[in-house]
């Protein structure tokens, strides 16, 4: 269980240090430069669609007459007369 936790303590350190490597999240002191308490700063995300034109392939069906193997099982009893 302990081995568990300090996994998973040791990711969220190495997403924060990715995240600040990459620019995602900065870190920056307050001020007035006396305290030692980060804020953090985390960078905009917009997402949204827009409209263009894209080449779609189209797929269709046709009918056509063809042999298809049957199987036919013959379990040698008479079949009922009604």
């Amino acid at each position: 269980m302990l081995r568990a936790i300090l996994i998973i303590l040791a990711l969220v350190i190495l997403v924060l240090i990715g995240m600040t490597a990459t620019g995602w999240l900065t870190w920056f002191q307050s001020p007035n430069g006396q305290t030692t308490t980060l804020q953090p700063k985390v960078n905009d995300l917009d997402v949204g669609t827009t409209t263009a034109n894209v080449q779609v392939p189209t797929v269709g069906t046709t009918t056509k007459q063809v042999d298809v193997p049957t199987v036919t099982v013959d379990n040698g009893a008479q079949p009922s007369a009604q």
